[in-house]
């Protein structure tokens, strides 16, 4: 059996999520500092914020990233104590169209299975 992967043991999506928005509202921000009180002798247009807020996703990602890598995911803290018990944890990534119909498989076969479903954030909003 495969093992998990790395998008699934840790936070690394919500990371970059995290890391992009706040990257970019920081540079933004300082985009629209740099371009109404430029530096000496520099006449900034609307290109600079542009890229400042370009620059700021890249490095908010990058860190974000960085940092999430060694989070492990929250949503497996529930699963620790019977993962420690000698239980298997068994992760599906499936379509949320077949949520229902493979839900029901596993339980006609194993109607002991403890199953919980954790959908993508994009649809948790």
């Amino acid at each position: 059996m495969p093992k998990a992967s790395v998008l699934q043991k840790t936070e690394l999506t919500y990371g970059l999520e995290l890391g992009v928005g706040v990257g970019s509202i920081a540079g933004m921000l300082g985009g629209v500092l740099a371009v109404t009180f430029p530096p000496a002798g520099l006449i900034l247009g609307g290109g600079a914020v542009i890229a400042t807020t370009l620059a700021g996703a890249s490095f908010g990602s990058v860190v974000s990233l960085l940092i999430a890598r060694d989070i492990p995911n929250h949503e497996l803290q529930t699963f620790e104590t019977g993962i420690a018990q000698g239980q298997t944890l068994l992760i599906l990534d499936i379509p949320t169209a077949q949520i229902d119909e493979i839900t029901q498989l596993i339980k006609n076969t194993h109607p002991e299975a403890q199953i919980g479903v954790v959908k993508p954030a994009k649809e948790r909003a």
